[in-house]
């Protein structure tokens, strides 16, 4: 049986609407994470939203456990991750060794700050158009 192909495409932009309507990592929060990103790459961009999550009190508490596991559901069709349970989103160290294990291959790592850029693109616009929508 084959297996069905995924568009790309569509699925971040599922899951960026998701981020936005859930609000699982806060607007402010998607603007400085992508500009981490781009200047400094996968990994600081995780270490700042970590810590983020750390100082945030509330409601719209930025939720990395959430983060990584819509990330987790939309690599998994395009790498393998048949290693990684659902539980390594469960707690901060099991996500950093999950996303440091994700980054040792740099074909991977390269694809991921591909997805990831495109994904806080679009969550961003998704804010901008939910905003737009009260």
């Amino acid at each position: 049986m084959m297996k069905q192909v995924v568009n790309l495409e569509h699925k971040i932009a599922e899951i960026s609407y998701k981020i936005a309507k859930n609000q699982i990592i806060g607007k402010n929060v998607v603007e400085k994470a992508l500009g981490i990103l781009v200047n400094d790459g996968v990994y600081a961009m995780w270490l700042f939203i970590e810590e983020k999550a750390s100082k945030e009190v509330g409601d719209n508490k930025t939720n990395p456990e959430k983060f990584c596991y819509e990330l987790k559901c939309l690599l998994k069709d395009y790498i393998s991750l048949e290693s990684f349970e659902d539980y390594y989103c469960s707690n901060k160290g099991k996500r950093l060794f999950f996303i440091q294990k994700l980054t040792q291959d740099l074909s991977k790592l390269l694809f991921i700050r591909q997805i990831l850029e495109k994904l806080l693109i679009y969550t961003r616009h998704q804010y901008k158009a939910i905003k737009g929508r009260e």
